[in-house]
């Protein structure tokens, strides 16, 4: 089945489906409780424009406007591979990401956690992973020399 699937909404879990011509399919809707956005993200947040070179001039009026939801969205991401679709949520443990597997119909397959690289907490760049063979490869930076490399995590799902 040839399908695309895209995210629709930023307050529920709701990824639309579509047929290689873009006409909607049907939409997957699931119950997925709301995870608090936090003082943290908050505080991140306003050192990344206090401190960013693209905003910090800009700064002290940003502050002003800057409004956050009372939640993060259920889906920071998804990817299709081989009939499934791995949608990243922002539900975290440590630097672990939860990834929930779904078929194409929606229903679960299983979920686990992954590690992903972070860059800031209001981001313009991808989340750089793939999923390929019931393994993650995601691009994470290195420490001790500024390098990237690419970790593989197998997908062991619950």
């Amino acid at each position: 089945m040839n399908v695309s699937a895209g995210i629709t909404s930023s307050e529920k879990f709701i990824i639309d489906v579509f047929d290689a011509d873009g006409v909607k399919l049907y939409a997957i809707e699931k119950d997925y409780p709301s995870i608090p956005l936090g003082d943290e993200y908050r505080k991140l947040t306003h050192e990344f424009f206090r401190t960013s070179p693209r905003f910090k001039r800009e700064y002290e009026y940003i502050k002003n406007v800057l409004k956050f939801r009372d939640h993060l969205p259920p889906i920071r991401d998804l990817y299709l591979e081989e009939g499934r679709i791995h949608v990243i949520t922002y539900n975290r443990r440590g630097n672990e990401w939860e990834m929930i597997v779904l078929d194409l119909k929606g229903n679960e397959i299983g979920r686990t956690f992954i590690p992903l690289a972070e860059y800031e907490p209001f981001s313009f760049y991808p989340i750089l992973y793939s999923v390929c063979r019931d393994k993650v490869y995601s691009l994470v930076e290195t420490d001790d020399d500024e390098g990237w490399v690419v970790q593989t995590t197998p997908l062991q799902l619950k």
